[in-house]
């Protein structure tokens, strides 16, 4: 979130030198849809128009096993585990009801229910890293409905505009930021397997069928 900070908050990306670029007299120009200065040449969009936003399908708490193999993820982050998955990838997910406005990046072969919203960017136009910290540094809040029970939809969310940066930019951006996403989801899929092992484990130590040798 620093280095997100530093490029695209503070605007201090490197620019053709490799030098940031507001720190080294950058030229911005005002933007009317944001009300404020951004880089030149830099866009504004609707996130509708960048991004495949929707809400998969629900499964029951009751189809949940602590010994299947794929993450499932709902509006509170990760809520348990399912023998089946619906998405390949690692996605960027908003909680979209009761407490919502959260924001998660999954783990590759999981089951998204219809609790999250997905935001899936063009990968042409975006990277699902930028999205990410973009979605986590500015909120959904002002798109949220209902008094009682809060909640977040497609049509809502389709009012939130999203700056876009050159393609090289974020090309950088994920080249730095990619990695450590992808040790995070090493560690989790380990730590998965290790909690697997001891669900197994655990009983038959406890009913003697098997033993620590000492």
């Amino acid at each position: 979130m620093a280095l997100y900070d530093y490029w695209f908050t503070q605007y201090n990306f490197p620019n053709n030198q490799e030098k940031p670029y507001n720190q080294s007299n950058g030229i911005f120009e005002y933007c009317d849809i944001l009300k404020k200065n951004i880089p030149l040449n830099w866009k504004v969009m609707k996130i509708t128009d960048v991004a495949d936003i929707y809400q998969p399908q629900t499964i029951s708490n009751d189809l949940f096993d602590d010994n299947a193999n794929y993450n499932v993820y709902g509006g509170g982050g990760l809520i348990g585990k399912y023998s089946s998955y619906n998405h390949e990838n690692s996605e960027v997910i908003i909680s979209c009801r009761g407490n919502c406005g959260n924001f998660y990046f999954t783990s590759p072969q999981s089951w998204i229910t219809g609790n999250a919203m997905v935001v899936s960017p063009n990968q042409t136009i975006l990277s699902k890293y930028y999205v990410f910290h973009y979605l986590k540094r500015y909120g959904v809040k002002q798109f949220l409905t209902g008094s009682v029970q809060k909640q977040l939809t497609r049509e809502n969310l389709s009012g939130l505009n999203i700056l876009i940066p050159p393609k090289n930019i974020l090309n950088s951006f994920d080249n730095i930021i990619k990695p450590m996403y992808d040790k995070i989801i090493q560690i989790r899929l380990e730590t998965n397997k290790l909690i697997s092992f001891r669900n197994y484990l655990l009983p038959l130590l406890m009913n003697g069928q098997a033993i620590i040798d000492g």
